[in-house]
């Protein structure tokens, strides 16, 4: 609507899933561009968890930057 400000998402580190957290540890962050998978509980990106390494040959318009 005319005069209304959008509201804008500006999140802070986002932590990302490991692999091995145990004796053995990985420690390997995503790449620039890297498809990830973000979970975010409620859509609140403060609390969101990155996971990637999914190998995706086509991947859906709607999730395509």
């Amino acid at each position: 609507m005319p005069g209304e400000k959008q509201a804008t998402s500006k999140p802070n580190w986002i932590n990302w899933l490991t692999y091995r957290a145990g004796k053995s540890r990985t420690w390997w962050c995503p790449s620039p561009g890297e498809q990830v998978v973000l979970f975010s509980l409620g859509g609140n990106l403060e609390n969101s968890l990155c996971a990637s390494g999914h190998l995706l040959q086509r991947l859906p318009a709607a999730f395509r930057l």
